[in-house]
């Protein structure tokens, strides 16, 4: 049996092994078993602490400290962090369910140690990170292998990697405390500290050592701008630099130089004197001997130094407010910035840090840690284009569910007939109803004559004669088109009223739909006692806008635009003598197509005007009460008018449009042209010319249009390059600046012999 050594000689032993490896022989001099494993801290001796890249207190006193761009991109990430923190998840990693608050992973994350919360810590890991090119997490557990209890974030410059020189790789790391010598440094086992940092492509431990900081390759850059601060600062503070040199002709002495000096001095010294015009006696001249600001071109300077500095983190200028930025920024330009910088910088720089975690922070239940970027502005999908491309999506046979699946609107829920496939009725082959068989021809000979179909139908020519000449006019003279356009336009203005009316009902039930689908989620927010979620609201008023919204303007409006259409078919019918059924047209896929897309358009901008006042409430922190007063603003102006810019100047976006007028004048005549557009066809008009109303207010394009011509069924090429099928139609995607408002029209043209 082998005797143990005293409990004061083990503590001795072990300390020694700690410190200086397995020794050679045991305490009572028998060769050590041990002595031949290659453990984790035997050869610490061996592995020599890795020498620091970069002066991490040089980055700071001259670059974080003392260069404000430098300052103003790594705080921009500090505070962009606070965004996004880190949470725990449990379940699928693809499809991830929060862990309760009380989880224990939930509460390390939430409070890593004692001295600061998560997002303290994060935020303090990417000031280290973006300075020295890592940031070490250190991991305190109580239990090897287990969940740790605390995490320590590390000083880059006070942490060293120590490797391994016989077989490669890192045995470890030491850190050594302020005030503390190299011997005195805490050994840190790898399995014990995250390491997350940047790519360097010249570690000599292949990858094991220390990352390249940002601040490498922008250092001579951020040098060079802050010695121009420092230039203009000495300038200012002395102004010893000589700029300019009196000379005369004539030798002076001291008296008068001084007084030559003193005399220049009193009219055009200070800034106060700047704007003088100087004048010299004669035989006096000015030289200048230093150059000017513009001379020296600090504005070309400081745009150069700024690109460089903030190029290396990722940062666009203009989101800091740099003078390079803001020569260049717009509010569009601003969000664009803001989500490219977020896509491409900060999902990336925060994906180090995840992946890194996931290892080290593993729960036995199968917890783990992943950021949180749900509640980053930039990042949160943009609805309006979600839901139009859901909609894409199912006209184009895709149904509903894997609509809503592709898009990532999940949120709508399930729809009761979401695995049936629809396809848009223009899917269907149409065509005109047969023309009458010729005298003879049965339904049974039919079939056997589609060989001999030509002569079939010159056998049928004969025998019913010439075909009767087209009832419309072959030429038009200029007050027979003025005569034209005023009918079109009477009936139009005719139905105006009515159409005002349809709009105020309309918006009535979209107001009343929308503000209940309000109180509703207000209940859900009390029952939840959480705050309303803005976006999940915005999320059902789309659907319904979408949805019920769109019937809702279409059940109101078909008997509208039948109207007005139906009176331009009847002066047709009067003038030419015509008899025909117009129930036939409102039975066609045009009606109805037009009628969807109608209600489409007009939809579309009241999501635009619903979805800006969200985001503002979701900033801003409103409350309901606040909402509904909001809404109910929105839609008075949409059916009134009478509103005021002061009446909303809370409102942040532009000031919602008086519809009722608009859409009433609107749509009145491009019902009438799209009408007319039909009946042509119908009455078999081969093509068509354009009739622009030549007044002041008519566009200069479609006064361009005036007189020119085109096929029945080909599209009018505006000016633009843009297409409409007829004055005023948005089906071909044209701008609104070429169809809304349109007062021009079109008439038929037969050639002669026609």
């Amino acid at each position: 049996m082998i005797k143990k050594p005293p409990v004061i000689e083990r503590i001795k032993i072990a300390y020694d092994v700690f410190r200086r490896g397995y020794p050679q022989r045991r305490w009572n001099g028998e060769p050590s078993r041990k002595q031949k494993y290659s453990l984790i801290w035997p050869k610490w001796r061996l592995g020599e602490p890795d020498w620091h890249i970069v002066d991490l207190q040089s980055y700071i006193d001259e670059g974080f400290n003392l260069n404000t761009l430098i300052y103003s991109a790594i705080m921009y990430k500090w505070r962009s962090v606070t965004a996004a923190p880190l949470r725990a998840y449990g379940g699928d990693p693809d499809h991830p369910e929060l862990l309760e608050a009380d989880h224990p992973l939930a509460k390390l994350v939430d409070r890593p140690n004692p001295a600061m919360s998560g997002v303290q810590l994060m935020g303090l890991c990417t000031i280290y990170q973006n300075l020295a090119g890592y940031a070490p997490i250190l991991m305190l557990r109580p239990v090897k292998g287990g969940l740790p209890e605390k995490m320590i974030p590390l000083r880059p410059d006070r942490f060293y990697v120590v490797p391994d020189k016989t077989k490669g790789g890192v045995m470890g790391y030491l850190y050594i405390p302020e005030g503390k010598q190299r011997s005195e440094g805490i050994p840190i086992l790898a399995q014990d500290c995250a390491f997350p940092k940047f790519p360097n492509p010249g570690d000599p431990l292949d990858g094991f050592g220390y990352g390249l900081s940002p601040m490498s390759p922008l250092a001579n850059s951020a040098d060079v701008d802050n010695m121009v601060t420092k230039f203009l600062k000495l300038f200012f503070e002395h102004g010893t630099m000589l700029t300019g040199l009196l000379k005369f002709e004539d030798t002076l002495n001291d008296e008068e130089v001084a007084r030559a000096k003193a005399r220049w001095m009193e009219m055009y010294g200070s800034y106060e004197n700047w704007t003088e015009i100087g004048v010299l006696d004669k035989g006096g001249d000015y030289k200048q001997l230093g150059m000017t600001f513009d001379e020296m071109g600090f504005e070309v300077l400081d745009e150069r130094n700024e690109s460089r500095i903030l190029g290396p983190f990722g940062v666009p200028p203009i989101l800091i407010g740099s003078r390079l930025g803001l020569a260049r920024s717009t509010y569009s330009n601003y969000e664009q910035c803001r989500k490219a910088f977020w896509e491409d910088t900060m999902v990336p720089e925060l994906g180090l840090f995840e992946n890194e975690l996931k290892y080290f922070l593993q729960s036995d239940d199968g917890g783990f840690v992943k950021f949180d970027m749900s509640g980053v502005p930039a990042l949160r999908k943009n609805v309006p284009e979600l839901v139009t491309a859901w909609g894409v999506l199912v006209d184009h046979g895709v149904t509903k569910n894997n609509a809503t699946k592709a898009t990532g609107l999940e949120n709508l829920g399930e729809f009761p007939d979401g695995d049936v496939i629809y396809m848009p009725i223009n899917m269907i082959p149409m065509g005109r109803p047969k023309p009458a068989l010729p005298t003879g021809v049965t339904p049974d000979t039919e079939t056997s004559q589609t060989d001999n179909q030509g002569a079939a139908e010159a056998e049928a020519q004969a025998q019913e004669g010439t075909p009767k000449a087209s009832p419309f006019r072959k030429g038009w003279t200029p007050e027979q088109k003025a005569a034209h356009w005023k009918a079109i336009d009477r009936i139009a203005t005719a139905w105006e009223p009515k159409f005002g009316e349809g709009v105020v009902k309309a918006f009535e039930t979209d107001k009343r739909e929308i503000l209940a689908l309000l109180t509703e989620a207000g209940k859900s927010a009390r029952k939840r006692k959480a705050t309303i979620d803005w976006q999940e609201f915005l999320l059902k008023v789309i659907h319904y806008i979408q949805m019920g919204g769109k019937d809702n303007w279409r059940e109101v409006f078909a008997p509208l635009i039948r109207g007005v259409i139906t009176d331009q078919a009847e002066r047709w019918a009067v003038e030419l003598g015509l008899q025909f059924n117009v129930e036939n047209l409102f039975a066609s896929e045009w009606f109805d197509q037009y009628l969807m897309k109608f209600s489409q358009a007009i939809g579309q901008t009241t999501i635009d005007d619903i979805s800006a006042i969200m985001a503002q409430a979701e900033r801003e922190g409103w409350s309901i009460p606040d909402m509904q007063k909001h809404l109910g603003e929105v839609f008075d102006q949409y059916m009134n008018g009478d509103l005021t810019p002061e009446d909303f100047a809370w409102f942040e976006e532009r000031m919602p449009a008086y519809r009722r007028e608009l859409i009433a004048r609107d749509q009145t005549m491009r019902a009438s042209n799209g009408g007319n557009h039909e009946l042509y066809s119908e009455f078999q008009v081969s093509e068509r010319e354009w009739l622009s109303t030549k007044d002041d207010r008519v566009r200069d394009d479609h006064l361009a249009m005036d007189g020119r011509t085109a096929k029945m069924d080909e599209a009018w090429s505006m000016p633009d390059g843009s297409q409409v099928m007829f004055p005023g139609d948005d089906s071909l995607g044209a701008p609104l600046g070429q169809i809304i408002q349109c007062r021009c029209t079109e008439i038929p043209v037969i050639p002669e012999g026609g």
